[in-house]
């Protein structure tokens, strides 16, 4: 073997690389510092080390290659092709386009930009956080009637539109509360014209306004909404589990600034319920502005809901609290004992302030859906299982409204002071057998064509949850009689 020793080789002139016509074979290392001449083809069969830049004008082929090593970042320009195998990355992957399909077992991002995202055809998306949408089409499942609160939207008002009396009075199912304001509350039921509730398809609002006069501090004002016991204990909530939630959501709105109410959830129906007790403190509203309000609340090891028509649980929105109440015993986002404390807000020492409430709505689970609209239809018939009358809707029962010619919605019967003769049977069958009151002329006496106006017994005649028998005090005969009722058999 034949050995060559030189610091330089240059070719023939001395002015340049040689030149290797047939190939050279390196069995070594080649090292490069520079490389500046087009080569036919370099066959290396030990290491090659470049310290600069490859650059590559055909293709790059790799065979037989286990592992490309590499600190820095590949690029390609027409695609990575893998062919019969996974591909497998460590870290991260990003994706400009990808017109097929990509299988991963967790994603991680805020998918801003994703679109056109299906769940195929398996019939399942299986999620441990939230998933928000703005519409779902259910295939199994209940997400109708998740609503377990009825005219949550305020649309129906049966005894009338504006009172200022305390109890029911003008929204159904709404049971307002003043003790001690010094001065008038009047309730109503009042339009929604704007802002983010109408935004959100509600068109009626129940509202409290305060009259002029100085607030005393130990006043409240709150509104109330009282749910049957059977209807939480059929709801699917596990209640006495405090990983399972139930979520109240509304729509507040106030005339002054700075006014931050409170939601208290009263267990009503537990034995341990005067200890059972959920108090939210509502952050500050802002005047004059439509505010959502949501709120989960989780069970508790000590509740029990008989499946009764009862009161399970009663939902208090707190408008006014004065100073002399206080937050001893109220730990917020907690059941406990019953606890208040004030309002910090000028509401009630502003002549003619106002606080509306629409868009109630609680039902099962952790999260707040979009609220459920039902039909006037429908929710005027839920609204009847507790409250009805013989008058037509937009009239407030009264007493004179019904004269000799008839009157809207007057009911026609038969009359003894003795016997049932003719029952009145109810529109829609009442939680309990309610209370009656007869309207006609100005004493609330019936009509009878034969013999005249004629007080009827509200005892005497039952009633029980379906109807009652109108029965005379005047006459023992058998007489026909027409008049008007209401039957009360709210919480």
């Amino acid at each position: 073997m034949s050995r060559i020793r030189a610091n330089t080789i240059t070719n023939q002139n001395a002015n340049g690389a040689p030149n290797f016509p047939d190939g050279i074979t390196v069995s070594g290392v080649v090292t490069a510092t520079v490389s500046s001449s087009t080569l036919g083809t370099l066959a290396v069969t030990g290491n090659a080390t470049v310290g600069g830049t490859l650059g590559v004008g055909g293709v790059l082929t790799y065979e037989d290659v286990t592992n490309v090593d590499s600190i820095g970042i590949i690029t390609a320009r027409a695609g990575v092709n893998v062919v019969g195998n996974d591909l497998n990355v460590g870290s991260n992957i990003k994706l400009g386009n990808a017109s097929g399909i990509i299988t991963a077992t967790s994603y991680r991002g805020d998918a801003s930009q994703m679109t056109g995202a299906g769940l195929g055809t398996d019939g399942s998306a299986n999620t441990s956080g939230i998933i928000t949408a703005t519409a779902f089409v259910p295939t199994v499942g209940q997400l109708s009637h998740r609503n377990l609160i009825i005219n949550g939207d305020m649309q129906v008002a049966q005894r009338g539109t504006s009172s200022t009396s305390n109890g029911y009075k003008t929204v159904d199912r709404i049971t307002p509360y003043t003790d001690n304001i010094g001065v008038t509350a009047t309730y109503s039921q009042v339009d929604v014209t704007s802002g983010g509730a109408y935004d959100a398809g509600f068109r009626k609002a129940w509202q409290v306004t305060k009259g002029a006069g100085t607030a005393n501090t130990n006043s409240q004002v709150n509104m109330g909404y009282k749910i049957e016991a059977q209807d939480i204990a059929n709801s699917g909530w596990k209640y006495t589990d405090p990983n399972s939630y139930i979520t109240i959501s509304f729509w507040l709105k106030t005339s002054v600034s700075n006014h931050n109410p409170q939601l208290l959830v009263l267990d009503q129906d537990s034995s341990t319920s005067s200890t059972k007790n959920y108090f939210v403190d509502i952050p500050a509203l802002t005047a004059n502005t439509w505010t959502k309000i949501t709120h989960s609340i989780p069970g508790h090891a000590d509740q029990v809901y008989n499946s009764d028509n009862g009161t399970g649980l009663e939902f208090q929105i707190i408008a006014w609290y004065g100073t002399d109440y206080t937050d001893a015993g109220n730990t917020p986002n907690a059941w406990g004992s019953f606890g208040t404390k004030p309002v910090n807000t000028t509401w009630l020492t502003t002549n003619s302030s106002t606080f509306q409430v629409t868009g109630m709505q609680l039902e099962v689970g952790p999260v707040a859906t979009p609220f459920e609209h039902r039909s006037f239809s429908e929710e005027i018939r839920q609204c009847m299982r507790y409250y009805e009358k013989s008058f037509q809707y937009p009239d407030a029962p009264a007493n004179g409204s019904y004269s000799t010619t008839g009157g809207g919605g007057a009911v026609f019967s038969r009359s003894h002071n003795n016997s049932n003769v003719g029952k009145i049977q109810f529109k829609v069958e009442k939680r309990a057998n309610p209370g009656l009151t007869f309207y006609g002329n100005g004493s609330g006496y019936w009509y009878s064509p034969s013999t005249g106006y004629h007080q009827h017994n509200s005892v005497a005649n039952g009633p029980d949850r379906t109807g009652f028998y109108p029965r005379q005090q005047a006459s023992g005969s058998i007489i026909d009689v027409q008049g008007h009722y209401a039957a009360d058999a709210e919480l």
